[in-house]
């Protein structure tokens, strides 16, 4: 509504033309701009918006609002949050985490176990956790809410986690409904990306590596599952991938485990020994996936 020309301009009026002009005011706004990410998000937004004014539109019951949604697409040059976290860059992290906020330490430390997005986390609730509700009396996490159906789903509980989620039950008395991450500083009541987003950065910055999102904490995890050799539709199942070629490019991630032993592989063809003399990872992976989630990600690399 800020932007002139759609706050004066119908629906039915908006086009191609005036979308390219609204993501050009965005993108120049500010001292340095906005971002393409935010520019993008603000455009994704705008397509719900046109998406359910067609939904709504009935000429039948004298509804007029709008029979077709002008196309448009989104910026180029959007940065990707697909960055994997290391092992060291994360114990690094954390450490200095564990100084600066013991909830901080704790949440991302779930989010690097669990595969789950921020948002997921930041709205957990004490009654989604099932301590032994598992097909094999594992816990598991009861994410209810989300964009799709196959967001709503359960999450394996590591046990790095179930002693996070322990020690933190503990000492908010045993409930058995409320927010897990609770802040009265919100008009939510619970965390934020705002509550995290400045001790983040000093995190960052005191363990002296370059910063990341807490998205990049679930695709760090899902990375870690795809390399340990997961299939893909249990990845999805966990990940809550609507479609199997999302996760498709984590299982996909394992052969990059085994790149060093490609120029082993093509010497020994060259030599005439057989691929299966070579020393090295095999190009596929058979193992026990819930052997592997319940290791917890310190002992995921198998």
């Amino acid at each position: 509504m800020a932007f002139e020309p759609f706050a004066s301009t119908r629906l039915d009026d908006i086009d191609t033309e005036l979308i390219g002009r609204f993501a050009t005011y965005r993108h120049a706004q500010g001292e340095k701009g906005k971002s393409v990410n935010t520019v993008n998000s603000n455009l994704r937004v705008l397509r719900c918006i046109l998406n359910k004014a067609v939904e709504w539109h009935n000429p039948k019951k004298v509804v007029f609002l709008l029979d077709k949604t002008p196309a448009f697409d989104l910026l180029k040059g959007a940065n990707k949050q697909d960055r994997v976290v290391t092992f060291k860059e994360e114990a690094a992290y954390l450490d200095k985490a564990r100084i600066n906020s013991a909830v901080l330490v704790d949440f991302t430390s779930q989010q690097f176990n669990t595969a789950m997005r921020p948002e997921e986390g930041y709205r957990l609730r004490w009654e989604a956790i099932a301590w032994d509700g598992g097909l094999y009396g594992e816990g598991v996490l009861r994410i209810r809410h989300g964009k799709t159906d196959a967001a709503r789903r359960e999450v394996p509980i590591s046990p790095r986690v179930q002693e996070i989620r322990r020690a933190r039950w503990d000492a908010a008395g045993k409930p058995q409904q409320g927010w897990v991450w609770s802040n009265t500083d919100t008009h939510s009541g619970h965390v934020e990306p705002s509550t995290f987003k400045k001790i983040h950065a000093q995190s960052c910055k005191q363990a002296k590596i370059s910063p990341f999102v807490l998205h990049e904490a679930c695709h760090t995890s899902l990375t870690g599952l795809g390399c340990s050799g997961c299939d893909a539709w249990t990845l999805a199942r966990i990940a809550g991938h609507q479609k199997i070629q999302m996760s498709m490019t984590y299982v996909h991630s394992q052969y990059m485990e085994g790149a060093g032993w490609w120029g082993q592989w093509g010497e020994g063809r060259k030599s005439g020994r057989a691929a299966a003399d070579q020393k090295g990872p095999p190009l596929v992976l058979k193992l026990d996936t819930r052997k592997i989630w319940k290791t917890g990600r310190e002992n995921d690399a198998l």
